[in-house]
């Protein structure tokens, strides 16, 4: 694949900045930061600076929050021009992990950064300050064992002689021995700090979030207690909850609880949290999807700012994610979509919308594409609706905070009935749900290929004689009206001619079209109490007791014993139909039981 065919696919490099000197660095970061953290970035930078030393600094966040991208910009702030007055050491602890080296990560890590060190500030073998922390460490690691206890060297070891067999039965804790080389790496450290005529040594850790915890939580006192020394400054990439299970897998939950605050804190001196909710999300968005030919008007920025918030949320690795998949998506919808399909800002804003319901909430999205229905986005909204979708549990299983997850789906749905509601009439039509049901096709999000409702099948066959389609203005009323837009209630088909109306798993009614009498509209409810409830609301403009009758004849189609005439309403104002209509269905939905 060439380089044109994967300029648009984002992966998980995080941002890097080539020397460029000040004056070019400092365009190349602002052309680079689309997140807008370059203040944030310079501060740090500052605080490393003129800081007094030792100094740990931890970068706290969740995996994917722009750790390493913001160490990266901080060291190249450091760097500026070549003559920096700064020695500057980037570790991944991630590849020592890797390799085997994990159950002794805090030695390994050490070891590695010594002869980083050495490489990098090229110092001799021969030297002696140097040979002496390196042999001391490295005898160490070269004779790590376990013992019955837990890791260990020998006592014959942390002297540096002695193999005898008898001398590697007597083990000691690596904490006192590794005490004994703090003051042979003070050493070293004034060594290549007065050779190189630096300030000072500024160590960089990354990607301890990716090391089992209780490996992450002794690597951070393996800083603390054995390079924690002058001229030197740390600035760590720290998951906070990484280190806090660390603390509740070696001392047990009750004194992490206790406890792990307090021991966060005397290991990092200066605690800077991503600072998540101030990114430019909406630029990150905007700059990521144009790059992959997605085209975003100005004045649609908001509304993916606020999808994408409510749904994947703001973390700058899990938001490539989805526009990667978009642009996958976009791209099978390209080869099934015909030469007809319009690509609009709407259809655009519908697919990310869509995807990112997918790819937050799965469970929410499965059952959404059985129905895709202006009901069942109010229905989703409703609390305690998204408690009985099925499987929902496994979605409220790994969410950490069911109370914002819920508000999120509210917020999701609103924004996304807000959308499809193109003339703001407060009602999704069939026509402005059309867009979403073409996307759920030809994008192959979904199997079905037929999204209609029952009541949409019912009033498409109700209007199909000339006697039904005097009820075409009360068809679309009713559509309109609460009876349909709530989605308190479900509808059931039997046939073209007969659909039930469900409410809490019983029936309650029913929706009946004959060629003699169209529109049949039935309700199990009490005809007399109906009439008192709505006679006095609509007074002398409507002749109730013409429009609410008892069913008379157990022959006559469908079920409910009283039948609303709705051939008394061909002449009624629109106005007075809709409130019959959404007065009715308060009233049954306050009687239901």
């Amino acid at each position: 694949m060439s380089n044109k065919d994967t300029q648009n696919i984002f992966n998980d490099t995080p941002i890097t900045y080539p020397r460029l000197g000040n004056k070019g660095l400092e365009k190349n970061i602002q052309e680079r930061d689309n997140l807008g953290t370059q203040d944030y970035a310079r501060a740090l930078t500052e605080f490393v600076k003129t800081c007094e030393t030792p100094m740990t600094i931890g970068l706290q966040g969740d995996w994917g929050i722009g750790k390493t991208s913001m160490l990266n910009m901080i060291k190249a702030y450091l760097e500026g021009a070549q003559n920096s007055p700064y020695g500057i050491i980037w570790f991944n602890t991630w590849h020592y992990s890797l390799f085997g080296q994990e159950e002794y990560l805090g030695l390994a890590v050490i070891k590695g950064l010594l002869d980083q060190i050495k490489a990098q500030f090229n110092i001799n073998e021969d030297e002696n300050k140097f040979k002496e922390v390196a042999g001391k460490i490295g005898n160490v690691l070269k004779h790590a064992r376990f013992s019955a206890f837990g890791f260990g060297v020998s006592a014959s070891d942390a002297k540096g002689h002695d193999d005898s067999p008898e001398a590697q039965v007597e083990y000691q804790d690596v904490s006192s021995v590794m005490l004994k080389f703090k003051e042979s790496f003070q050493e070293l450290v004034n060594f290549v700090v007065e050779d190189n005529n630096f300030d000072k040594l500024v160590f960089f850790i990354d990607d301890l979030d990716r090391v089992k915890p209780l490996k992450a939580l002794e690597l951070l006192e393996s800083i603390k207690n054995f390079l924690d020394v002058e001229n030197c400054v740390f600035l760590l990439a720290v998951d906070y909850e990484v280190v806090q299970i660390g603390m509740a897998e070696k001392l047990g939950q009750d004194l992490q609880k206790i406890s792990g605050k307090s021991f966060f804190d005397k290991i990092i001196q200066l605690p800077f949290t991503m600072p998540s909710t101030s990114y430019d999300l909406g630029n990150y968005i905007r700059t990521l999807l144009v790059n992959t030919d997605f085209s975003v008007k100005d004045q649609d920025v908001e509304f993916y700012e606020e999808v994408t918030s409510c749904t994947v949320g703001r973390n700058p690795r899990s938001i490539k994610r989805i526009i990667n998949y978009s642009k996958l998506i976009r791209l099978i919808r390209g080869r099934h979509a015909s030469s007809k399909t319009k690509d609009s800002d709407l259809q655009r804003k519908i697919l990310y919308a869509l995807l990112c319901m997918q790819v937050a909430w799965p469970e929410i999205f499965n059952y959404f594409v059985k129905s895709p229905t202006p009901a069942t986005i109010k229905n989703i909204e409703d609390w305690e609706f998204l408690d009985k979708i099925p499987f929902i549990d496994k979605l409220y299983d790994r969410t950490p905070n069911l109370d914002q997850l819920k508000s999120n789906v509210s917020a999701y749905f609103d924004l996304f009935y807000d959308l499809l509601d193109s003339d703001n009439d407060g009602h999704i039509s069939q026509k402005e749900l059309a867009p979403v049901h073409d996307i759920l096709r030809v994008a192959r999000l979904a199997s079905t290929s037929d999204f209609k409702q029952p009541t949409d099948t019912f009033f498409e066959f109700l209007v199909t004689n000339d006697v039904g389609k005097k009820f075409s203005k009360i068809v679309g009323l009713f559509k309109k009206s609460k009876w349909i837009t709530s989605g308190k209630f479900e509808y059931r088909m039997s046939g073209k001619r007969y659909v039930t109306i469900v409410h809490n798993r019983k029936q309650i009614g029913s929706l009946v079209t004959l060629k003699t009498s169209p529109f049949i509209f039935r309700i199990q409810i009490d005809e007399l109490a109906l009439e008192e409830y709505l006679a006095p609301i609509f007074l002398d403009s409507i002749d109730i007791d013409k429009i609410i009758k008892a069913v008379e004849s157990e022959s006559l189609t469908g079920f409910g014993d009283t039948m609303i005439d709705l051939s008394e309403l061909l002449a009624v104002d629109d106005k007075l139909i809709q409130k019959l209509f959404n007065r009715l269905f308060e009233y049954v939905i306050g009687t239901a039981k």
